[in-house]
């Protein structure tokens, strides 16, 4: 096994002050080679380099992008909840557009640099984290849960619970939102950030089976006679907001979509774009009507709200992404003491209209 991969990102750390020298880890500890890049290290260093860990217990939370207000959010959750305890949880992760290697290159640093006593990962790649720094956490003995988006089932043993919505359920509230809207049905088009993704797909999955009221095979679009995807449907956005809108307007402008619906935030990330897009796209034509939008969201902010009562979204399916952090730290916490945690816990999801 090739381990100058794991030495240079030892050699990185350590010149940012992270202690990597100063662990037990064996010299070719990891199953896998990180290909660690300066940038995201350093990036990680700036939550995790500190002279001295206090007495306290330290959890992390590993989302697929610290950028992402949802995730912040849900830190902020577990952080408050933390301290109550005299314990810390830090964030981890890369910046940006989510993307699972270097989520993975995050998880790895920290589990390198950082004592870590508990680890709340959001799964971009279910495979690949398992086989990679997942792996190495089970190896080192450092409890894993999930949050907001969990291992598909083959990888399960891996961590202890899950916390977050029922990403089934918010495909299903989608879907029943979308017949009290067109119950005559109609063309749909769907959009997500990557094919790959876990709970994204399983929201899509669902909105698909409670539309056509079947368990259809997995990633299989709707083909009618009630309910037809569009043809360039579902679209991909790649986690990025400017390539979501771009993908929003050139739905609306075929003129062959009577709802939209996307399974995470993208399109109203900035409140005012949207407007913008909205506005810019064709009048309905004659006998025709304006496609419903139905979008899931976290919390909203006054911006994102005054998008439903001004009708520029119809409805959003929310997700307490607070609480999600709250219980996140209640549940590592639970396992650090040797006490049971549940398999799933799911947390509320909200329709606002």
């Amino acid at each position: 096994m090739n381990c100058a991969p794991q030495r240079r990102l030892e050699t990185r750390a350590a010149a940012l002050g992270l202690g990597v020298a100063q662990t037990t880890i064996s010299e070719c500890v990891l199953s896998m080679e990180v290909k660690g890049r300066f940038s995201l290290i350093l990036f990680v260093a700036l939550f995790l380099a500190a002279p001295a860990w206090g007495q306290g217990l330290i959890f992390a939370m590993a989302g697929k992008s610290v950028d992402d207000f949802n995730f912040v959010t849900a830190w902020q959750g577990c952080q408050q909840e933390a301290e109550k305890h005299g314990d810390s949880c830090i964030h981890i992760g890369p910046s940006g557009p989510s993307h699972f290697r270097a989520q993975d290159e995050a998880i790895t640093a920290a589990l390198l640099s950082t004592p870590l006593n508990g680890l709340a990962v959001s799964v971009t790649n279910a495979e690949w984290l398992s086989t990679h720094s997942l792996n190495y956490a089970k190896q080192q003995a450092i409890p894993v849960i999930t949050f907001d988006s969990d291992l598909s089932s083959q990888f399960r043993h891996l961590r202890h619970g899950y916390i977050g919505a029922d990403n089934n359920a918010i495909g299903r509230r989608l879907a029943s939102l979308a017949r009290e809207l067109r119950p005559q049905g109609g063309r749909i088009c769907l959009m997500s950030a990557v094919p790959h993704d876990e709970n994204l797909s399983a929201r899509v999955d669902a909105v698909r089976d409670a539309l056509s009221d079947q368990a259809l095979p997995v990633g299989k679009r709707l083909e009618g006679p009630v309910w037809l995807e569009s043809s360039r449907c579902p679209l991909y956005n790649w986690d990025n907001e400017e390539r979501a809108l771009s993908q929003l307007h050139a739905a609306l402008k075929e003129q062959q979509t009577d709802i939209f619906i996307s399974v995470g935030a993208w399109p109203v990330i900035d409140a005012i774009k949207f407007r913008q897009t909205i506005q810019a796209s064709p009048p309905p034509q004659k006998h025709t009507h304006s496609p419903a939008i139905l979008i899931a969201i976290g919390a909203p902010i006054a911006a994102q709200k005054e998008l439903l009562d001004d009708e520029y979204v119809d409805a959003f399916v929310s997700i307490d992404f607070f609480e999600i952090g709250v219980r996140s730290y209640q549940h590592m916490k639970a396992l650090h003491d040797g006490a049971p945690i549940p398999s799933e816990t799911y947390t509320e999801v909200k329709v606002l209209k």
